[in-house]
């Protein structure tokens, strides 16, 4: 788990060591970034002969090692980075990371404390010493600490989500970092697509469909993701053969040029019978979409509906 770097830190730190060669430190910056590690580290091993207390040098050098998986060489650069900047926290959360990697859970969480000591608004170091705090089974703890993460940064969160979902295939994990989310964000449309959306997978659709109808209410139709929102809520409604509740709302906040309102109650129409006002509709939505009207409206709606 790749830790931001602190940059007024570094900012400062060059210039508290105005001897270092602060070009080469860049340019072992952008090596590391471009993934040549045997560049960037031939760079900063010479900057640390004429600077050994030079704490981002240090600390860089420590990234170069854990990426290399020179673990022992990590955690010996990561210590003495934070030990020579010694209001310096990110060299803490790293190593707090690869103790994780290494299943040290004890260790992760003793060196995400150290680092959250030292800066209370990185995000990254409480998602370490949450992730540790659950492997030790301290799960109540560890929700206090993901919690705080998403406080701090709800997108950190979120992604933890995101890969739980691409990665482990696990929608309830998933579920379980999107949810701390939504109870701080409950408006925020990203997490109401993705929790909504993994209700959904599981076959949980009474959830899914109160979620989108909660952000369907909460969301601005100008919203550039309330199209979305709209579509998933009154699809969910349409599969839950909620027809006469879509005819009621589908117009009363619509995203667009309506289209949408009118593909959902020409379907609910045709469900319920209602067969004139289903072409009516029907034909709207095909000129408002831009789509090609079908020769027969009743299989399209039937295709549709199943």
């Amino acid at each position: 788990m790749k830790k931001l770097l602190i940059f007024t830190f570094l900012l400062c730190s060059v210039t508290a060591y105005a001897q270092i060669d602060t070009s080469g430190f860049y340019m072992a910056k952008v090596l590391y970034e471009k993934k040549d590690l045997h560049g960037a580290e031939t760079i900063l091993k010479r900057i640390e002969k004429s600077a050994p207390d030079y704490a981002p040098c240090l600390y860089y050098l420590g990234l170069v090692f854990q990426d290399e998986n020179n673990f022992n060489d990590a955690e010996k650069y990561y210590l003495l980075a934070g030990e020579k900047g010694k209001n310096y926290g990110e060299p803490y959360s790293d190593l707090s990371a690869l103790m994780f990697e290494e299943h040290k859970y004890n260790d992760a969480v003793q060196y995400a404390k150290v680092s959250i000591d030292r800066d209370s608004t990185n995000e990254k170091a409480y998602i370490n010493l949450a992730s540790a705090l659950y492997q030790i089974k301290k799960y109540d703890e560890s929700r206090e600490d993901f919690i705080k993460a998403a406080e701090i940064n709800p997108f950190e969160v979120l992604n933890l989500g995101v890969v739980q979902l691409k990665q482990y295939n696990n929608p309830n994990g998933a579920i379980y970092y999107f949810t701390i989310v939504y109870k701080l964000y409950p408006t925020f449309p990203s997490v109401i697509l993705n929790l909504g959306n993994t209700y959904r997978m599981i076959g949980n659709t009474t959830i899914a469909t109160q979620i989108f109808e909660n952000g369907y209410h909460a969301i601005n139709p100008t919203d550039k993701m309330f199209e979305l929102i709209y579509v998933n809520y009154f699809r969910l409604l349409l599969d839950n053969k909620q027809y006469r509740q879509i005819i009621k709302t589908a117009f009363n906040k619509v995203p667009g040029n309506h289209a949408y309102a009118y593909f959902y109650s020409a379907l609910s129409n045709y469900a319920l019978g209602n067969k004139a006002i289903f072409i009516r509709q029907a034909n709207r939505y095909f000129k408002l979409s831009g789509k090609k009207t079908p020769t027969d409206m009743e299989n399209w709606a039937k295709a549709e509906i199943k």
